[in-house]
């Protein structure tokens, strides 16, 4: 007895309690057929992000018209959301997997992959996405000197230091589990929802009143086609953000709600599950919005179209 106890101890040392708990649970048949779903759904989902993402990759950097420090913060997005689609969702969907067929010691392994990846990805996007929003503010208000201050030399710098704040929280959350942990996590949460909100309501206001100058000074049609096309920048970023809130929230509130109630009941668990997809449907959503809103990169979603439909012809 003494030996099966020692021997389960060092297959499970990685697992938390909940998630040994969320293993052993009774399941009925509705949970495993969910399960089951949303294990097929990551599975194609990751392949889906791993494909589109590497089309923005290529097409930013292969393009020199978009080669600008506004791109290349888009373009690390758009690398982290590929680092879901290949580390994060797979590892997730092999977890799920392991959850239903009760395997714990892959359970526990995929477990720790999943959390360390996810929290360095999720942290990159968070991150990434206020030096977006950044950019754009710095755009509106140095004008002339923008070019000067936001170099590409400085990007990079921007966006290695991104990529190591992620690896370094994500060791953080390694050592320092529990509580303390979570509200940290809220907190950076809601600092970037509000500095995201602060720097937007800025530059609308800055695009208010260069509108209102223009049609007061009858500036040239140039000039207009410009405000204009800053202002699509704008919405561009307004949808990434949207994308954002609409895959990040519900995650947030499932982790209240887990926090609030200390209960490890199968529909916290299904909540879960649901809540974390959804927070790695992201890295779909952000190519998409990329594809309608870039030009450049419509062309070369239409150009890969176009050979792919020729070359299913000659096969026929």
């Amino acid at each position: 007895m003494k030996n099966n106890s020692t021997y389960f101890d060092s297959l499970t040392w990685n697992c938390s309690s909940m998630q040994l708990y969320f293993v052993h649970i009774p399941r009925d048949y509705h949970y495993k057929n969910i399960l089951q779903g949303f294990i097929l759904i990551n599975a194609l989902v990751a392949v889906l992000a791993i494909c589109c993402n590497l089309i923005v990759i290529y097409t930013i950097s292969r393009t020199p018209s978009l080669q600008k420090p506004s791109y290349f913060l888009i373009l690390g997005l758009a690398v982290s959301d590929f680092g879901v689609g290949l580390l994060s969702q797979p590892t997730y969907a092999v977890n799920k997997f392991a959850e239903l067929t009760g395997r714990v010691t892959v359970f526990c392994i995929t477990g720790k992959v999943f959390s360390s990846t996810a929290i360095i990805f999720t942290v990159i996007s968070f991150f990434t996405l206020s030096a977006i929003t950044s950019d754009r503010f710095l755009a509106v208000q140095l004008h002339l000197r923008y070019q000067e201050v936001v170099t590409t030399k400085r990007c990079f710098a921007v966006i290695a230091l991104i990529w190591i704040s992620g690896l370094l929280i994500s060791l953080g959350r390694m050592l320092a589990l529990g509580l303390p942990f979570l509200i940290t996590v809220i907190i950076i949460f809601i600092s970037l929802l509000l500095l995201n909100a602060f720097f937007l309501g800025k530059i609308y206001q800055v695009i208010r009143r260069h509108s209102v100058q223009i049609r007061a000074q009858q500036h040239s049609a140039q000039q207009a086609f410009d405000m204009r096309k800053f202002r699509k920048t704008i919405n561009t970023v307004d949808f990434i953000i949207l994308a954002f809130l609409l895959c990040y929230v519900p995650y947030a509130g499932a982790l209240i709600i887990l926090v609030v109630r200390q209960q490890r009941t199968e529909g916290i668990r299904l909540l879960l599950t649901v809540t974390e997809s959804f927070v790695m449907f992201n890295g779909v959503l952000n190519p998409i919005i990329y594809c309608l809103r870039i030009q450049e990169i419509r062309n070369i979603v239409r150009r890969f179209y176009g050979k792919f439909s020729e070359q299913q012809n000659l096969e026929q």
